[in-house]
């Protein structure tokens, strides 16, 4: 099997849409500020080379990300991982079912670029 490197086009358009887009401005997932520049975070990442696991390159893997929010959670990634912003390359479980804490609250996100409300800690 190929390794993946990374969001598709489609992707990447469904992680900016359920961020929300105003003109060239998409909100930052953890802190809410518009931002011109977005990131987007895989939660469970790439690792060297690629992946072979298909579900890191879709939308329930992304986050748009500030550069600062980005640059905090790739700095605090024991933090990062406990609020479910970052996701270990060991875990059985899919992104689409670890929850996040981000500014909609703790969710749960599907591939579809939706999200769900859940009382589960992150």
């Amino acid at each position: 099997m190929a390794r993946l490197t990374g969001f598709s086009p489609a992707v990447r358009r469904v992680i900016k849409e359920r961020a929300g887009i105003d003109g060239e401005f998409v909100v930052c997932e953890r802190c809410g500020i518009w931002t011109k520049e977005p990131q987007l975070h895989h939660r469970r990442p790439r690792g060297s080379g690629g992946t072979r696991r298909p579900s890191t390159n879709l939308a329930a893997n992304g986050l748009v990300l500030c550069r600062l929010c980005h640059m905090w959670v790739e700095r605090n990634r024991a933090e990062s991982e406990d609020l479910g912003l970052l996701i270990s390359q060991h875990t059985t479980e899919e992104p689409c079912e670890i929850p996040a804490v981000l500014r909609y609250g703790t969710v749960l996100m599907d591939n579809d670029g939706g999200w769900t409300p859940t009382e589960a800690a992150a």
